[in-house]
């Protein structure tokens, strides 16, 4: 049986599968159906060589949805826009830190395997430094590079699941209806005041 993500995008659709007894993993991609998106969907999955009755649990979601909202905020914001000056949108996961601050090192036991995480949306800026302390670190120097505080460091964990998902859903949803009220003119709710307060770092206004 298998366990298989699917994402549905603007432009691409993609599909990550695991086979639960054996552990191998299967990953496809196809162009996305935008008159009908789930033609796209049982596309890669047949793409993947999964027969739907071998399929045990599906995970799905889209950014489609997510674009939609933030191409309205975007107009809401700046009505002197042309609604169709807008001819792409992007947008995906991201890896998010506690403070919204990048932690970069190398695998312990291994540290011919560097890494760098946490960009937490902000990662334009900060990747350029982040790419000087990698390369130092790859080239085993000891500089202001490989000596910047955000090497090796420890930064508060996030609440264990299944808290994290189910609270950062009600943060997340709080959010959306703080900045709606606020786009609106309208007072926020209480409830939903206090709740964005506890998004991460960097994520929303606390005010």
């Amino acid at each position: 049986m298998w366990r298989v993500g699917i994402d549905v995008g603007g432009t691409f659709t993609d599909l990550f599968a695991w086979e639960e007894k054996t552990g191998r993993q299967v990953t496809a991609k196809v162009l996305t159906t935008r008159q009908d998106r789930s033609i796209a969907v049982l596309e890669l999955i047949e793409k993947a060589g999964i027969a739907i009755s071998d399929v045990s649990y599906l995970m799905h979601g889209t950014t489609t949805a997510t674009n939609a909202l933030t191409r309205a905020d975007l107009l809401a914001t700046y009505p002197m826009l042309d609604q169709g000056a807008i001819s792409h949108g992007w947008s995906g996961p991201i890896d998010r830190a506690y403070d919204s601050l990048p932690v970069l090192g190398h695998l312990k036991h291994h540290p011919n395997i560097l890494y760098g995480i946490g960009w937490s949306g902000n990662g334009v800026g900060s990747s350029r430094l982040g790419g000087r302390i990698l390369a130092s670190l790859a080239l085993g120097r000891d500089d202001e590079w490989t000596r910047s505080p955000l090497v090796g460091r420890r930064c508060k964990a996030f609440p264990p699941e299944p808290f994290r998902h189910l609270g950062g859903r009600m943060v997340r949803q709080a959010v959306i209806r703080k900045e709606r009220a606020e786009l609106r003119g309208r007072v926020p709710a209480m409830l939903d005041r206090l709740l964005a307060r506890l998004a991460p770092a960097g994520l929303e206004d606390k005010s």
